[in-house]
C-alpha cells in the first residue's frame, strides 16, 4: 500500500472474533466443522469485509482464543483470487475495484489468553470473579508458521493441580481437546465439547508469554494488551498490587473505552505506578455478524498512523496525539472543515520533456493535512519546495524567497522558471495553476498560505521596531475571538475600543486637575511675602488716605436765612435728596449684579456637568444600540433619564435678563465721558422728569440731576450757592470716606481698608486650609488617574489572559516561561530631562547646581516604583515639596510653574503596556534567535488563521534544547487546527513533533534533479532517512528511543 501521504486518522477494530473462537463464536459458526468449514468461512469473510468497507474500518484484529486459526484461514482465502471473486461476485459486478478495497484493509492476528490472576468485577448481582484476559497482537509481517512454532507451540498452559503440581501442556488444538475430554470424563470442568471445556479451564503464566515474546524474531513485532474495561475498580494497595503491577508493566496497552481508565493511562497516574503510560484502545469484541465493528456508545478506536503494525506501535508510544476513542475524531473533524484552504498536492513538471537542460523538478507530492516536515541536507531542495508552495499560495513575503529569487533559480540569464508548469491542489479539489515558476505576488488577492521564509524571520527578528511588534500584534489579534473583536480590525483598534471609557475619564480628570493646579498657583502666589507686603502697603495707604481725607473735610458754610431763600433752593434740596436716593440704588444694584453674576456662573458650571453626563448617557445608549443589534435585542435606550431643568432654565433666563437690565442701569459711559447735556430751555421739574424717564442708566439720571442743579444755581444768591456747594461737597466727602473704609462699593478705584483687611485676615487664617484642601484634591485626581490607568491594564489583561493561558498550557514543562506582564513603562531618562527643563538650577534649594539637581531627580525617580500608586503619589509629593516648599521661591526655581505642575501631576509620562518577557528578560534583551522563537510560538500556538503555515528552517540560531522545549510544543499545538509545513535540516523536529508526514529531499548529482520522498515517520524508508541525518539534544534522543528503540 502507498503511504506517501503519511499518517492519517483511520478507524481500527483490533478485536473481532472468528468462527474459530470456540469459547464464544456466537452466530459465526464453528470453524472446526470440517463438513461446513468452507461455507462458514466464506460467509465470515463476506460479512467481515463488506461491513468493514461500509463502516470505513481500515485495520482489523482477527481474534481467537489461544489459537491463530481465524487469521490464518482469512489470509489463505485472500490469497485465493478465484474464491474471493466468487464470495464477492455481487459487489464486483457493481464495482470492479471492490477487491482492491479489500486488499487495502490490514489484518493483524490477535490471540486472546486467560491468566491465573483474577479480577473482581462489579455486576448488577454484585462482585463477580473472573480471570484476566491478555491479548497478543502480532505484526502482519510475521509469518503465521513462526507464530505457531516459536510462540504458541512453545507456550504451555496450566491445568488442574495433580499431586500438588500444575499439569502443563503446549498450546495446540489437540492438547486442548485431550485436556477437555479428561475433565469431562471426571464430570468436572463444565459442559460443552472437549475443545471448549479444555480451553475454558486453561490459563497461561504471564512470565512464559513474555519470555517467548522477547525472542529476537518477535522483537518490535508484537504488542501485549490487557483487557480491562474499568481500571478504576483496581485497588493498588491490596496484597495483589505487586502482582498486578507486574502484569500491567508487561502490557503495552489496555483494551478499554472507559473514560476513567483512558485518563488514568495518560494523565500521569499510571506513570507514577508503572513508570510508563498505559494507552487504551478499543474494539467491537464481536462474536456475532451483527456486532461486527459496532461498539457500545459508538466508542470507536481512531488511530493516526499508517495502517501497519509499525503504525500501531508508534501510536501506542504517542497515544495522546495518535489515539482517540469516540464516535468521531475531533482533529479529523476540524481537518474536514478546512478542506477549502488545506493543500493536498503540489505538482511541478517540465513543459517540454525533450529539453536537454537541467531537469530540476518532476514531482507530484501529496501533502498531509496536519504536520509536514521537509528534511534533508544542505542544498537538497528543501527551500525550493517551500518557496514553490509559497508562490502557488500567493504569499506576500515573496521578496524573501531564497530559491525563487533572481540571484538563484530565477536568474535573468538562465530563466529556469519559464521551463516549468506548477499546480497546487486543495483538499476540496480546487486548483491553482501557474505556467511558470516566479516570485511575483498578486496583492489584489488574499494569501492562501502564511509563508515565513528564513530571511523574513531573520530580518523581522533583527528589527525591534514596528516590523517585529506588528507581527506579534497580528498573531495576538488573530487569536482573539470574533465576539471580542467586535468592529476592531487590528489589535490597536481593539485596545482603543476596550479602553475608550477610561481614556475619556482620563481626559476629564486631567481637565479638572489643570483647574486645580491653576487654583493652587493662585493661592501660592498669594502666600508669598511680596503679595503680603503689597497688601500691607495697600492697607496702610488706605488708612493714610482715610486720615488725609478726614482731615480735609469741607469747611462748613452756614445755612442762609430762609427769608432770603430763592424758590430754586427748595427745588435743589428736593433734587439733592433724589441724587442721594440714586446713590443708594447704585450701591444696591452693584451688590445685586455681583450676586446675579455668581448665580449665573454656578448654573453654567452645573449645566456643563449635566451636558457631560448627557453626552456620556447618549454614548452609552449608542453603544447599547450596536450591542442590541449584535445580540438581537429590542432596540431601545439602555438608560432613560430626565433632567428636571425647567425651573432651573427659567431661573437662568430670568437671571440673564436681570443681568442685562442691571448692566443698562449701571452703564456709566456717557457719565464718564461727559456726554450728557441738558436740553436748552429745560427749566422745570416736569420736563426734567420726562428726561429722566427716557434715561435708563442710573448714572445718567444722577448726571442729569447734577446738571439741573447747576442750572438752578444761576438764579439763587451767592450765599445760597456757597451753601449748596458745601452740602454737595460734604456729601461727596462722606461717600468717599465710606468707600475708603469699604462700607460701600468704591466706584473710583475699587480699593478699601476693609478689602485689604479681609485679604490679610484670609492670609492669616484661611489660605493654608484652602491650599491644603486643593493639594489634597490634586492628590485625589492623581489617584483617580492612576486607577483609570489600572482599568486600562485590566482591559489589556482581558485581551491577553486567554493567550497567556494558551501559552502556559503549551509551555507547561518549560522553566523559562513566555509571559505577558502588565506594567507602567516610564522613560526615566526623558522624565528626568523634562523635569530639569523646568528647574532653574541656579536658584537655591536642593537643586542648586546641575550635578546636584541631576542627583536629586535621579534619586527620586530611582526610588519610585511606577507600578505602585502609593509610590507614585510619594514621588509627586516629594518632588513638589522639594521645589515648592517655599512659595516665595517657586517663580525663581521654575520657568513655568503651571506647565510643570500639569506635567508632573497628570502622569502622562506613565505608559500602561503589556510587555512580553521570556524568563525575566524583555524582548529587547533577547537574541534575534530567541526573539525568533517567541515570534514562531505566537504564530504557531496563537494564530487562528486556517490557511496553511509554512516555516523555513525555524531552528536556525537556536540551540537544540530550545527547539525541543519551546518550538516543538508550539508546532504540536498548531497542527491541531491548521496544516503546518516545516522546512528543517534538524530531523529532531520531525520526531519530537510526531510529524504526520516527512518529505526527504535529495539531489541527483548527475542530472541535478531534486528528488522528494514522502511518508510517515513509521515508514521504514523514511525512518532510515531520518536516522541518517538525525542530530539533537538528550530529550530528542530519548524521544527517538521511545519511537525507534
Amino acid at each position: 500500500m502507498n503511504y506517501k501521504v503519511g499518517s492519517m486518522w483511520r478507524k481500527w477494530d483490533l478485536h473481532v472474533h472468528s468462527p474459530f473462537s470456540v469459547l464464544n463464536n456466537g452466530d459465526l459458526g464453528n470453524g472446526f466443522d470440517k463438513v461446513n468449514q468452507n461455507k462458514i468461512l466464506d460467509k465470515y469473510v463476506y460479512e467481515l469485509f463488506t461491513k468493514a468497507i461500509n463502516e470505513k474500518v481500515e485495520v482489523i484484529g482477527i481474534t481467537d482464543y489461544y489459537l491463530i486459526e481465524g487469521y490464518k484461514s482469512v489470509k489463505q482465502i485472500l490469497d485465493d483470487k478465484i474464491r474471493l471473486s466468487r464470495i464477492f461476485a455481487t459487489e464486483i459486478s457493481k464495482d470492479s475495484k471492490f477487491l482492491e478495497y479489500i486488499k487495502k484493509i490490514t489484518l493483524l492476528p490477535n490471540i486472546e489468553f486467560r491468566l491465573e490472576l483474577g479480577i473482581s468485577k462489579k455486576t448488577p448481582l454484585g462482585l463477580k470473579n473472573s480471570k484476566y484476559q491478555l491479548h497478543v497482537i502480532f505484526s502482519h509481517e510475521v509469518e503465521i508458521q513462526k507464530i505457531e512454532d516459536n510462540f504458541l507451540h512453545r507456550l504451555e498452559y496450566m491445568t488442574h493441580v495433580s499431586d500438588g503440581k500444575h499439569d502443563t501442556y503446549t498450546i495446540t488444538k489437540e492438547n486442548f481437546e485431550s485436556y477437555g475430554a479428561n475433565l469431562l470424563s471426571k464430570g468436572i470442568g463444565g459442559n460443552g465439547s472437549p475443545l471448549f471445556v479444555g480451553m475454558n479451564n486453561a490459563y497461561v503464566d504471564i512470565k512464559d508469554v513474555i519470555k517467548f515474546l522477547d525472542s529476537i524474531e518477535f522483537k518490535d513485532k508484537h504488542i501485549v494488551i490487557l483487557a480491562e474495561e474499568d481500571q478504576s475498580n483496581q485497588n493498588w494497595n491490596d496484597q495483589l498490587a505487586g502482582i498486578r503491577s507486574n502484569l500491567y508493566s508487561a502490557s503495552h496497552a489496555i483494551f478499554s473505552s472507559n473514560e476513567k481508565t483512558i485518563n488514568w493511562g495518560v494523565d500521569g497516574r499510571s506513570y507514577k505506578i508503572l513508570k510508563k503510560n498505559m494507552p487504551c484502545i478499543w474494539g467491537s469484541d464481536a462474536h456475532n455478524f451483527s456486532a461486527f465493528f459496532k461498539t457500545k456508545h459508538d466508542r470507536y478506536t481512531w488511530i493516526k498512523a499508517d495502517t501497519t503494525f509499525d503504525g500501531l506501535l508508534l501510536a501506542i508510544k504517542n497515544p495522546i496525539n495518535r489515539i482517540h476513542i469516540g464516535e468521531s475524531c475531533k482533529e479529523l473533524e476540524i481537518a474536514r472543515k478546512r478542506i477549502n484552504y488545506t493543500f493536498e498536492k503540489v505538482k511541478v513538471d517540465l513543459k517540454d520533456k525533450s529539453r536537454k537542460s537541467k531537469v530540476w523538478f518532476d514531482i507530484e507530492l501529496t501533502l498531509n493535512p496536519f504536520l509536514v516536515t521537509i528534511i534533508g541536507n544542505k542544498g537538497s531542495g528543501k527551500s525550493a519546495l517551500s518557496d514553490i508552495i509559497g508562490y502557488l499560495g500567493n504569499s506576500y513575503n515573496s521578496s524573501d524567497y531564497s530559491f525563487l529569487s533572481t540571484d538563484r533559480f530565477l536568474s535573468k540569464r538562465t530563466k529556469y522558471g519559464d521551463y516549468f508548469n506548477a499546480e497546487l491542489t486543495l483538499w476540496n479539489t480546487d486548483k491553482v495553476k501557474k505556467s511558470s515558476l516566479s516570485n511575483v505576488t498578486d496583492y489584489t488577492k488574499s494569501e492562501m498560505v502564511k509563508y515565513l521564509p528564513q530571511k523574513y524571520i531573520e530580518d523581522t527578528c533583527n528589527d525591534l521596531g514596528e516590523s517585529f511588534q506588528n507581527e506579534i500584534d497580528s498573531a495576538i489579534f488573530s487569536y482573539v475571538g470574533p465576539q471580542e473583536k467586535g468592529t476592531a480590525t487590528t489589535l490597536a483598534d481593539l485596545i482603543s475600543l476596550k479602553t475608550k471609557s477610561s481614556i475619556n475619564a482620563l481626559i476629564d480628570y486631567r481637565s479638572q486637575l489643570e483647574k486645580t493646579n491653576n487654583e493652587i498657583r493662585r493661592l501660592e502666589d498669594k502666600s508669598t511675602k511680596i503679595y503680603r507686603q503689597d497688601l500691607e502697603n495697600g492697607y496702610r495707604n488706605q488708612q493714610l488716605k482715610l486720615k488725609s481725607h478726614l482731615e480735609n473735610k469741607p469747611v462748613e458754610v452756614i445755612k442762609p436765612s430762609d427769608e432770603f431763600k430763592h424758590e430754586n433752593s427748595l427745588i435743589i434740596d428736593k433734587i439733592s435728596k433724589r441724587i442721594n436716593e440714586i446713590d443708594v440704588e447704585i450701591s444696591r444694584t452693584i451688590d445685586q449684579a455681583s450676586k446675579i453674576n455668581n448665580q449665573i456662573i454656578r448654573i453654567e458650571d452645573f449645566k456643563a456637568e449635566t451636558k457631560k453626563l448627557d453626552d456620556d448617557i447618549n454614548n452609552i445608549n449608542a453603544m447599547y444600540l450596536e450591542l442590541s443589534v449584535l445580540l438581537e435585542l429590542d432596540k431601545k435606550d439602555y438608560v432613560k433619564f430626565n433632567f428636571f431643568s425647567l425651573d432651573l432654565d427659567e431661573k437662568y433666563e430670568s437671571l440673564v435678563k436681570n443681568k442685562l437690565a442691571i448692566s443698562k442701569l449701571l452703564n456709566d459711559t456717557n457719565f464718564t465721558l461727559g456726554l450728557n447735556k441738558l436740553p436748552e430751555g429745560l427749566n422745570n421739574e416736569v420736563e426734567l422728569d420726562k428726561l429722566l424717564d427716557e434715561s435708563y442708566s442710573l448714572y445718567d439720571k444722577k448726571d442729569y440731576l447734577d446738571l439741573f442743579i447747576k442750572r438752578l444755581l444761576k438764579d439763587v444768591s451767592v450765599d445760597e450757592q456757597r451753601y449748596l456747594e458745601y452740602q454737595s461737597n460734604l456729601k461727596n466727602w462722606e461717600q468717599v470716606a465710606q468707600m475708603i473704609e469699604g462700607n460701600i462699593p468704591n466706584t473710583i478705584d475699587g480699593e478699601s481698608i476693609k478689602k485689604y483687611k479681609m485679604e490679610l485676615d484670609y492670609l492669616d487664617k484661611g489660605i493654608k486650609s484652602d491650599l491644603d484642601s486643593l493639594k489634597n484634591r490634586r492628590l485625589e485626581f492623581i489617584s483617580h488617574i492612576y486607577d483609570e490607568y489600572n482599568k486600562i491594564i485590566d482591559k489589556y489583561a482581558n485581551i491577553y489572559s486567554p493567550i497567556q493561558e494558551k501559552i502556559d498550557y503549551i509551555m507547561k514543562t518549560e522553566i523559562e516561561k513566555i509571559e505577558f506582564k502588565a506594567l507602567f513603562k516610564v522613560d526615566e531618562s526623558r522624565l528626568r530631562d523634562k523635569i530639569l527643563e523646568y528647574i532653574d538650577t541656579r536658584a537655591g534649594s536642593d537643586f542648586k547646581g546641575k550635578s546636584e539637581a541631576n542627583k536629586v531627580v535621579d534619586d527620586l525617580i530611582g526610588s519610585t516604583d511606577f507600578n505602585d500608586k502609593d509610590s507614585i503619589i510619594t514621588f509627586v509629593t516629594e518632588l513638589l515639596s522639594k521645589i515648592c516648599d517655599n512659595p516665595n521661591e517657586i517663580k525663581k526655581r521654575l520657568s513655568n510653574p503651571i506647565e510643570f505642575y500639569n506635567y508632573i501631576t497628570k502622569l502622562e509620562y506613565l505608559n500602561p503596556v503589556f510587555s512580553i518577557v521570556s524568563g525575566d528578560r524583555d524582548l529587547s534583551e533577547l537574541s534575534p534567535g530567541e526573539r525568533g522563537i517567541v515570534l514562531l510560538i505566537f504564530y504557531l500556538a496563537l494564530s487562528k488563521d486556517n490557511i496553511p503555515l509554512v516555516i523555513d528552517q525555524p531552528e536556525d540560531n537556536l540551540d537544540n534544547q530550545s527547539v525541543y522545549s519551546r518550538l516543538v510544543p508550539a508546532i504540536i499545538e498548531a497542527k491541531k487546527n491548521r496544516q503546518v509545513i516545516v522546512v528543517t535540516h534538524n530531523p529532531n523536529i520531525a520526531v519530537a513533533c510526531d510529524s504526520e508526514q516527512v518529505i526527504f529531499c535529495s539531489i541527483n548529482k548527475d542530472s541535478g534533479e531534486l528528488i522528494y520522498e514522502s511518508g510517515s515517520i513509521e515508514n521504514p524508508i523514511i525512518k532510515k532517512h531520518i536516522l541518517d541525518v538525525l542530530e539533537g539534544t538528550k530529550p530528542a534522543f530519548d524521544k527517538r528511543k521511545t519511537t525507534y528503540n
